[in-house]
């Protein structure tokens, strides 16, 4: 398995071979505190939906992934991003026109199990504060994912932060198709570069809320 580190490295150098000048965020982090009134209360919702137990939870996201020379932010969405509650939080109203809605709730139907993972990819000590106690791995129903339902909620911030028109914001995921591959494939290392050449514009176009 390629290091999440790693797959953001080859995103910035791919991109950068395109043209776009890809390199690490240098945004504020987004929090909850910069949405409007309606945006910021339908997180609160969300969080609350997804079993949160604090009634003045912290909710505060890391910096986004990488940044365009034309400003754009760029986030690359891993495995540990597709599961259930990441469907709740595209099926938010105001998350309706987001550009990669419909292919990110395809990966969550198809590859929520593969999002259960290792480590802190399942849950951690702050996050069962957040979520309450874990459930077995692997297994989504009842209390599931206290590190998953948080990683929904932080996605939904970041979303919102777009649909505001504070970012101007692409999404992409290790499962789009680029050519006769998949993104995370050509990540890896295991497609040659040439035949893709040009794709990721394309993908980037197509994913990208603007302001």
């Amino acid at each position: 398995m390629v290091r999440s580190g790693g797959r953001e490295a080859a995103l910035a150098a791919a991109l950068s071979s395109e043209g776009l000048g890809a390199s690490k965020a240098k945004w504020t982090r987004p929090t909850i505190a910069a949405l409007p009134g309606d945006l910021s209360a339908s997180i609160l919702t969300l969080y609350r939906e997804l079993g949160g137990v604090q009634q003045e939870p912290r909710l505060m996201p890391a910096g986004w992934d990488l940044q365009l020379a034309d400003g754009t932010l760029v986030e690359l969405d891993e495995q540990q991003h597709f599961t259930r509650y990441r469907a709740a939080s595209l099926a938010l109203n105001w998350a309706s026109d987001m550009p990669w809605r419909n292919a990110y709730l395809s990966h969550c139907r198809t590859h929520e199990q593969l999002a259960a993972g290792y480590g802190g990819f399942w849950t951690n000590p702050s996050t069962e504060r957040q979520f309450g106690t874990a459930g077995t791995r692997g297994d989504f129903d009842g209390p599931g994912s206290p590190r998953a339902k948080q990683r929904a909620v932080y996605d939904a911030i970041r979303d919102a932060h777009a649909a505001a028109g504070l970012v101007r914001l692409a999404r992409l995921s290790i499962y789009d198709d680029v050519v006769d591959t998949t993104l995370g494939a050509v990540l890896a290392g295991e497609e040659a570069a040439a035949p893709v050449r040009g794709a990721l514009t394309e993908l980037i176009a197509q994913r990208t809320l603007q302001p």
